[in-house]
């Protein structure tokens, strides 16, 4: 059996709320997971927000336990930390 682990970063700033990025974000995710849920096999997945911040919303995750997001799941703010959070998760992984 294959073992995957999964882990997204994902922008929550502030420019992600401009123009349907948001709508955009929520759909892809929800997309992207549809997909993989069909996939045999483990899958964990571990899911990184950042903004001004980083934060771990799903840490290691049976695939089959994450829901699709809505809108209370995705609130973009703040500003961009994109080298922190890429930086943070490859240390935590």
């Amino acid at each position: 059996m294959v073992s995957t682990k999964i882990v997204m970063i994902i922008d929550k700033s502030g420019s992600m709320a401009e123009g349907g990025k948001r709508t955009e974000a929520i759909t892809g995710f929800n997309q992207f997971l549809t997909e993989q849920q069909k996939v045999v096999g483990e899958i964990s997945l571990t899911i990184c927000l950042f903004d001004a911040r980083y934060e771990i919303v799903k840490d290691n995750v049976p695939l089959g336990q994450v829901a699709p997001w809505t809108e209370k799941d995705y609130v973009p703010g703040g500003m961009t930390a994109l080298l922190d959070a890429i930086g943070r998760s490859i240390d935590e992984t």
